[in-house]
């Protein structure tokens, strides 16, 4: 996800949570969509995670036996992203989405999302992409591959490797490094 295409997604889905919060019937789910949306962009959880964090001070802890890999970890948040974890654990929306079962979370909540990146010109930016896209970020701004693997909750380095073409020239600062001694 482009910083333009987030720029207009986010646009949108702040736009309709705005009409929302004027409708009487309006449910909040505009507003969760953006701050789960928000939470995952920053974050780098799945979907499936967002529903299984406990919020710990400034960040974000997944026990053992709710990832993947079974491996718990624990981030720090952005400000961003404990603003918009803050919103989702108050939301009526995230109450009801943690105790359905199946599918529905995922329905619900993509069925929304894409309408949003419809709406704004960017179709092809999944929920999934906001995963990606937080890892790419990390490798662009020279976080280590193994951080960044740590901070996704990757099996094992391997799987993060495929962000590494994304990372500045290394050997560059390797030099910059060695001369400065």
């Amino acid at each position: 996800m482009t910083p333009e295409e987030e720029s207009e997604v986010f646009a949108w889905l702040d736009g309709k949570a705005a009409e929302e919060t004027n409708d009487p019937q309006g449910d909040g789910s505009w507003s969760y969509v953006a701050a789960l949306a928000r939470f995952l962009l920053d974050s780098g959880f799945r979907f499936s995670e967002a529903f299984k964090f406990t919020l710990v001070g400034d960040h974000a802890d997944l026990k053992h036996e709710t990832t993947k890999n079974g491996k718990g970890r624990r981030i720090p948040l952005t400000k961003r992203a404990k603003a918009a974890a803050e919103a989702m654990l108050a939301s009526p929306v995230h109450q009801r989405m943690r105790g359905a079962h199946c599918k529905r979370p995922w329905d619900y909540v993509s069925h929304r999302w894409d309408r949003a990146t419809k709406a704004a010109g960017c179709p092809d930016v999944t929920l999934h992409i906001l995963r990606h896209t937080c890892a790419s970020r990390l490798v662009q701004k020279g976080i280590p591959i193994y951080t960044v693997s740590k901070w996704l909750g990757h099996s094992s380095v391997r799987v993060t490797e495929r962000y590494a073409k994304l990372a500045p020239d290394s050997l560059a600062g390797a030099l910059a490094a060695l001369e400065s001694t």
